[in-house]
């Protein structure tokens, strides 16, 4: 309810901005309306701040996972391999750390959460450059009430698309709506449009997508003076990201396992593992009711530019189109059902609707200040209630749906508790990396889940050799088997890939650890110099 209350408030000064385009004072000004809705998104997903545990998506935890090794070992791709994270996925989940705080699940979150906010911040900051800012307000909300009313648990935990998507949405927002654009600006918009691939190499067409459109404007705004200044700041993170694993001799480690994997082997993965079946919105739990409102009212607003008078920005409806076709094209290139990717959608979609309602800031302009209420309060009933309203007829989904499927068998977890101790090495064989951070253990291996070291590819044996170096260059404690019922994706029983059918592994299990205890039926194996340590 406080959630609820603080988003009313700040929808009400949203209809009063509509209303009362001159208002003056403290409450109007924009800083208080978005502490207001900060306020409310922190309330509204306080269940899910609360809840220090994996939800369900295990690429949450494999993003701490990875953190927790940047935190000893920083290159990335040598040392962490984030499969289709990059490091600015994890590098901002260390960020808690520098305050003495565990980077775990809350800590996570609540990264995720200030992420967000600066995310739906930048949006309204990219909507208020090309139009009023009540109707600037009014467009940004349904957004927000997404974040904070919606419980599926891929949007309520730190998810993967959230940094490469606020990288994005600052670049938009760096974009003047008019004038020349000064080579400092257009350097910091191809910072974050070179940045956003090396967060999530998926969003690579978007972010060429907007160096493009600034390459545009720098030349109609400037005859491209500037130009050299976007072209450095796109280039600067892949001389810092790609020069730095270079540097450390992982190289090859970021075109394989980055570059080659991803690209060639998404099609792949989704025609063997996911039947090629696309990601649908109904996946995600109450997304339609943001989706299809806002997709409709944007096609109602490109009709209705063709019955208006007054003229686009046709620069910025074809930046906010060309945004939507290439994130459109991001979600569904990947061949897998995995409904977290249309996170990427919700800025864009909502930026090609403000590019396609100039008509209706003229309409504003024209009315009186109760009919702009009036027209205010109906979009706000069009575009943002639905959420809301669904979240009030599900009360309590996330805390109800939470005990019904343990993503990490318990007795796994303690047993693992008992035979490490935190900052210890740990290489778990399977696709559990919530393991590591239950434990705040270290992984031993780049890899923090097992996926391309069993399956069959070009590149198995690539990845079976690296495995096995890191693991003999640097044994961890325990080393834990658990693929079968415990594991997330590998979980049949009597399969082809526990580490006894891979040799070389195998070998080196065998002579250098003991079996200590099977739970869950994972099996864990304890470093035999270390026995002692633990005794039975």
């Amino acid at each position: 309810m406080p959630g609820l209350l603080a988003f009313l408030a700040a929808a009400g000064l949203a209809v009063a901005r509509t209303a009362r385009p001159d208002l003056r004072g403290w409450w109007a000004k924009r800083r208080v309306f978005l502490a207001l809705l900060a306020a409310a998104l922190l309330l509204g997903q306080r269940d899910a701040l609360r809840a220090n545990f994996q939800l369900w998506n295990p690429d949450e935890s494999q993003m701490i996972a990875g953190a927790l090794v940047l935190s000893e070992r920083p290159v990335f791709w040598r040392d962490v391999d984030g499969t289709t994270h990059g490091p600015l996925n994890q590098w901002p989940l260390l960020l808690p750390s520098l305050l003495g705080a565990r980077v775990d699940y809350t800590s996570a979150r609540v990264v995720g959460a200030l992420l967000t906010i600066l995310l739906l911040s930048s949006l309204l900051v990219a909507l208020a450059r090309r139009m009023p800012e009540g109707l600037a307000r009014l467009l940004a909300l349904p957004g927000w009430a997404l974040f904070i009313f919606n419980q599926d648990p891929e949007i309520s935990q730190y998810p993967s698309e959230l940094p490469p998507a606020l990288l994005l949405m600052i670049a938009v927002a760096l974009l003047p709506a008019a004038g020349p654009v000064s080579a400092r600006r257009l350097f910091a918009v191809g910072l974050c449009c070179g940045a956003a691939p090396f967060a999530k190499l998926q969003v690579a067409p978007s972010a060429a997508w907007l160096l493009v459109a600034a390459a545009i404007i720098a030349f109609r705004s400037s005859r491209g003076r500037g130009l050299g200044a976007l072209l450095a700041g796109a280039a600067l993170p892949a001389l810092l990201f790609v020069g730095s694993a270079a540097a450390a001799g992982a190289f090859v480690d970021f075109r394989i396992r980055y570059l080659e994997t991803n690209l060639l082997g998404y099609a792949a993965q989704g025609r063997k593992y996911f039947n090629n079946e696309p990601p649908r919105p109904d996946m995600l739990f109450g997304f339609g009711w943001f989706l299809w409102p806002v997709a409709g009212a944007a096609a109602l607003a490109i009709v209705g530019l063709f019955r208006a008078r007054t003229r686009p920005d046709r620069g910025f409806l074809a930046l906010a189109a060309g945004l939507v076709a290439t994130t459109l094209f991001a979600i569904y290139f990947p061949n897998k059902p995995f409904a977290h990717y249309f996170l990427l959608l919700v800025t864009p979609l909502l930026l090609l609707l403000g590019a396609a309602a100039p008509w209706l800031g003229a309409l504003l302009e024209r009315a009186s200040a109760l009919r702009r209420a009036g027209i205010a309060i109906a979009l706000l009933a069009a575009l943002a209630a639905p959420v809301v309203m669904h979240h009030f007829r599900h009360p309590g989904y996330l805390r109800a749906i939470l005990p019904m499927r343990a993503a990490v068998p318990r007795p796994l977890i303690e047993a693992l508790q008992r035979h490490t101790r935190p900052g210890d090495g740990l290489a778990v064989w399977g696709w559990q990396p919530a393991l590591y951070v239950f434990t705040q253990t270290v992984s031993a291996t780049p890899d923090l889940i097992v996926f391309w070291q069993v399956v069959p590819s070009a590149r198995q044996e690539f990845y079976q050799a690296r495995y096995l170096h890191a693991l003999t260059a640097r044994p961890p404690v325990v080393f834990v088997d658990t693929m079968g019922p415990a594991d997330f994706f590998f979980f049949r029983r009597g399969g082809e890939t526990q580490h006894e059918r891979f040799a070389a592994l195998r070998d080196f299990i065998d002579a250098n650890y003991t079996l200590v205890e099977t739970v869950s039926d994972s099996r864990i194996y304890l470093r035999r110099d270390l026995t002692a340590r633990f005794p039975p």
